[in-house]
């Protein structure tokens, strides 16, 4: 069963179940978001009324937010993990097996969180028009648009012998006439277009739109995963995150640790009060 909503700046299809069977399995951890309010049992009879309409899986294959909760639970940090464990992935030799996986103070919380996180992201980039040609052309559409009505108000207007009249005695030009005077206009307007080059806010909001995906990633660590720092450290929290960003395709693949270090760099340029945490807490 195929996920029935397309992400445009989040790379699912390679996080999404490879099975239907596999999918079941997962479906039944998701949270669906809106019932953060309705106590147990009600959000267990909402769940149960919910499936007789239609199946768990088509459900949660039908939410942007559950399906991205799908796919964070097939990422590094929580694959093979139980029901409230998470991963420390950073690249440590651990001394016992198992040394590596916590327990979260509320992982399905985490997880109903860092999809919310994502999806908001995913419908900034979409309600910005983030490429300077398409701008452009936009413009130069709009351009088109008021020659071509222009011209038909001209056409319309010299059709009614009142208005005719009245125009001719303004000295107003005859239809032909209007279209070569008006022409000229938009040729001029399109010229003086910005060129193809990076419209001045375009960096600004770009850098917003992912501090803003970065911050509420970092505090739904710190708010739902494990309690003490000495155990789920805030390096193991950057890599985390990194490990995220490079998994849904939001950060270019490569060694983990030069991909913690980059965000690292990136948050605590616009948030310097997160610049000794990260240095107290490596181990």
């Amino acid at each position: 069963m195929e996920p029935h909503y397309q992400f445009q700046y989040l790379r699912v299809r390679e996080l999404w179940p490879e099975s239907d069977e596999e999918l079941s399995h997962y479906a039944v951890l998701v949270r669906f978001p809106g019932q953060d309010d309705v106590p147990e049992p009600l959000r267990g009879v909402l769940t149960a009324m919910a499936r007789s309409v239609q199946s768990l899986e088509v459900a949660v294959s039908s939410n942007p937010n559950t399906i991205l909760q799908v796919c964070l639970l097939r990422t590094d940090l929580f694959r093979g993990c139980e029901i409230e464990q998470i991963r420390d992935i950073r690249a440590i030799s651990w001394s016992t097996e198992g040394q590596d996986i916590f327990v979260c103070r509320d992982r399905a919380r985490l997880i109903e969180t860092l999809a919310e996180a994502l999806l908001s992201y995913e419908y900034q980039r979409r309600s910005l028009i983030t490429s300077d040609r398409e701008r452009r052309e936009q413009l130069e559409q709009i351009a088109d648009r008021l020659a071509q009505e222009s011209a038909a108000y001209a056409h319309q207007h010299w059709r009614n012998p009142r208005l005719r009249a009245e125009s001719r005695k303004q000295g107003k030009l005859p239809p032909a006439q209007f279209e070569d005077y008006v022409v000229p206009y938009i040729t001029q307007l399109k010229q003086a277009l910005p060129p193809l080059e990076p419209f001045p806010n375009t960096q600004k909001i770009a850098t917003a739109t992912r501090l803003g995906l970065l911050s509420r990633l970092f505090v739904a660590f710190r708010q739902y995963c494990p309690s003490k720092d000495e155990e789920y450290t805030e390096d193991a929290l950057y890599h985390a995150m990194a490990g995220i960003l490079v998994q849904f395709g939001l950060e270019k693949p490569g060694p983990l640790k030069t991909v913690t270090d980059r965000i690292y760099k990136f948050l605590t340029r616009h948030l310097p009060s997160l610049k000794t945490r990260r240095a107290r807490h490596r181990r």
